[in-house]
């Protein structure tokens, strides 16, 4: 059985990996959208900055107060903001983790959510923020590939060697 520890080893490497994958952006790639229905490069950075511990808070039964805030602040971030608020949402996942016990994490069912689950807790985080992690991961990972970033399908995988936290000007 998963621990929610494990979880959170995962999600942070996650996170790590946007942040490095933001690290080698061009400042003018900011804009792109691959179509006119599609998030631009900066609509997709605002939105991972708080969509993840917002939906983390609701499936710990702390309703979407955090994901309100949080989305009012990603509004007004610039892209350069990315790698600090992405380094709140990891401190943020971790304090909904740490404060959990293993039974609520293992057995206790999502109270509300906006779509019908029955998911345990830990069930529902690996269901919903995981995996939408993975995915805005591959999606900004795509977004670089377009504006001509040369970096490798390792590069998307796993943390390579380069500094994470490094910002955009």
């Amino acid at each position: 059985m998963i621990t929610s520890h494990e979880i959170m080893s995962i999600m942070e490497r996650e996170c790590r990996i946007c942040m490095r994958l933001f690290s080698k952006l061009p400042s003018g790639s900011f804009d792109y959208r691959p179509t006119a229905g599609q998030r631009s490069t900066f609509e997709l950075l605002q939105f991972m900055s708080y969509a993840i511990a917002g939906a983390a808070h609701a499936i710990a039964g702390n309703g979407w107060d955090w994901w309100k805030e949080h989305e009012a602040i990603a509004e007004k971030m610039s892209p350069r903001d990315f790698p600090g608020a992405m380094e709140r949402q990891i401190d943020e996942l971790s304090h909904i983790l740490e404060t959990m016990t293993e039974d609520t994490f293992n057995n206790e069912k999502v109270a509300e959510m906006p779509w019908p689950t029955d998911n345990t807790i830990g069930v529902e985080l690996l269901d919903n923020c995981l995996r939408w992690l993975i995915g805005y991961r591959m999606q900004l990972f795509l977004y670089a590939r377009s504006n001509g970033v040369e970096i490798s399908t390792r590069d998307c995988w796993f943390l390579t060697e380069d500094d994470p936290t490094a910002t955009q000007n």
